[in-house]
């Protein structure tokens, strides 16, 4: 059963997505258990934690505020 997990996993990572076992079996359920904790694990990388609309919401402010300043000057 680990097998099936970690064949999971690195399917996962390497982008396939259809399981090399019988429908509603053990080992299908473990290799999707697998391919779910390397999923999520990808989730939760920092690379995940800020949309680039989130981005461009900071970086327009920073224009706003800078604009302001030179006006008032």
């Amino acid at each position: 059963m680990v097998t099936a997990f970690k064949m999971g996993e690195s399917s996962f990572k390497d982008g396939r997505c259809n399981h090399p076992y019988k429908k509603d079996t053990i080992l299908a359920k473990e290799w999707q258990r697998g391919w779910d904790r390397a999923y999520f694990s990808q989730q939760k990388n920092p690379v995940f934690e800020h949309s680039e609309e989130e981005e461009w919401d900071k970086k327009t402010e920073e224009w706003r505020r800078y604009f302001e300043d030179k006006n008032e000057n």
